[in-house]
């Protein structure tokens, strides 16, 4: 799924990060910005879907990497919903002690709970924690590492659950790192689940996305998106059609090609490159 804008507007105490601070300073955007909501095509997706969860009786997931992501999250439903923090969501970041995150688990993972949402910094929570009370998950900022947003939305998989879960990924720019993890992900399947996975993107697409980023552009004019299976998904497309341009089913990405088989001295390469690529990740983050 794609959104058309990226917006980190502030730090976690409330002040402009640098990046933005220079968009003020050249007249861009100015502090009263923060919560005109319409801004942001994520943050109109995240709410609807939000009073969608409230509307069907479920809990809701948010992931991001950015501390003044987080701090914004938590802000616009402070000033917009008027929730209250430690009432209405949790925020759990790498400021928050482990015995405290599992009293927040504790809470929200019971249905009788008012505790509708838990924000979550990606390194710092997507990994040992039982959220099975959530069926829905949002990673709001792509990781270049895969294997963070994929820890982040087994959070949910636990036992207990009884609802099926959806994830969802919103991208905008970070396109260029959501096509690398499909790159990763279907490199590290070719080798270890022998699996023919079409190659989908070329290193040339990979090393343009940053450099060529045009943003898809909402146009009333054009048909409406697809119908998913997801009615939910449905109903928020229904709510802001706006928000989203673009939505795909992440496990597409991943068919089965028997054409794309691959002989053994192609897996010896790829499971070199694999690794080449994982260590090179780690260096870089």
């Amino acid at each position: 799924m794609r959104a058309q804008l990226v917006d980190n507007h502030s730090d976690e105490y409330g002040y402009p990060n640098e990046s933005v601070q220079k968009f003020i300073e050249n007249g861009f955007v100015c502090h009263e910005d923060e919560y005109i909501i319409e801004l942001s095509y994520k943050l109109l997706f995240v709410l609807s879907l939000i009073k969608k969860c409230e509307e069907k009786g479920e809990k809701l997931l948010i992931f991001s990497q950015h501390l003044d992501t987080i701090g914004l999250l938590k802000r616009t439903l402070q000033n917009i919903k008027n929730w209250k923090e430690g009432e209405n969501f949790y925020t759990i970041s790498g400021f928050v002690e482990s015995v405290e995150r599992e009293q927040y688990a504790d809470v929200f993972n019971k249905s009788s709970s008012n505790v509708r949402l838990v924000i979550v910094s990606t390194k710092a929570g997507c990994c040992g924690l039982n959220l099975q009370g959530a069926s829905r998950v949002v990673i709001f900022d792509v990781s270049p590492n895969p294997s963070n947003d994929e820890q982040a939305t087994y959070r949910t998989y636990r036992l207990g659950q009884e609802k099926a879960v959806y994830v969802y990924r919103l991208a905008t720019l970070e396109e260029r790192d959501y096509k690398r993890q499909i790159a990763k992900i279907s490199t590290g399947r070719r080798v270890e689940d022998q699996s023919q996975i079409e190659s989908e993107f070329t290193e040339k697409e990979l090393k343009d996305l940053y450099s060529n980023f045009r943003p898809n552009i909402y146009d009333p004019s054009l048909p409406a998106l697809p119908h998913s299976d997801d009615t939910m998904l449905n109903d928020v497309l229904a709510d802001v059609p706006e928000a989203v341009v673009e939505w795909k089913n992440h496990e597409l990405h991943f068919a089965h090609h028997p054409e794309f088989e691959l002989t053994d001295e192609e897996k010896k390469a790829a499971e070199a490159s694999y690794v080449a690529e994982s260590s090179s990740m780690d260096e870089r983050y």
